[in-house]
């Protein structure tokens, strides 16, 4: 599984034809629809500070050196024609100062995303997640499949939620977004 989140770093790209179209801006607060979580099952990682349900109960990976700090919660990709959902969060040594600087970390993340699978960006998009800066992005990885990741900063806090299917339809699909969506933040 791809782990969005322990790449870091803003590293600038020059712009070619290939490049995906310049990233939009959304307020999925305004956007989302409400979502019935009813038989769902919640991770809420005590004092992190942020819930998000899944289809399943996830496995919890504990915080290591190994996994750069991070936690992870996961409902696995059981087969080529399903789909793999996580979330992984950490808590920075310090807040950004800015929601600037939180933007261009934000930034970075995707482009170091997109560099270490070797993959090809297939879209993008700045989100305002109730208030807190988000990104959200598509990668396309040769004989993995498609990557659907959203990231958001909270102070400290770094949440990335990720979708991994075998096409572009898999990861866009109804219970993905559902996922996606359920992400609440309370810092």
């Amino acid at each position: 599984m791809l782990l969005c989140l322990s790449v870091t770093g803003c590293g600038g790209t020059a712009a070619t034809d290939a490049d995906p179209p310049a990233p939009t801006q959304v307020s999925p607060a305004e956007a989302r629809p409400a979502h019935d979580y009813r038989g769902w099952a919640s991770y809420l990682p005590p004092g992190a500070g942020f819930a998000v349900y899944f289809p399943a109960e996830p496995a919890v990976t504990p915080a290591s050196p190994a996994s750069g700090g991070m936690e992870a919660a996961r409902v696995a990709r059981r087969a080529a024609d399903t789909v793999g959902l996580s979330c992984q969060w950490r808590l920075k040594d310090a807040a950004a100062r800015s929601r600037a600087a939180d933007e261009a970390y934000l930034r970075g993340h995707q482009v170091g995303a997109v560099a270490r699978s070797g993959g090809k960006l297939l879209g993008e998009q700045e989100l305002d997640w109730d208030g807190f800066p988000g990104r959200e992005y598509v990668i396309e990885v040769p004989e993995r499949g498609v990557f659907r990741c959203r990231a958001v900063v909270s102070g400290r806090l770094t949440v990335t939620l990720l979708a991994e299917g075998r096409d572009g339809e898999a990861v866009q699909a109804v219970d993905v977004t559902q996922v996606l969506d359920s992400l609440r933040i309370s810092r």
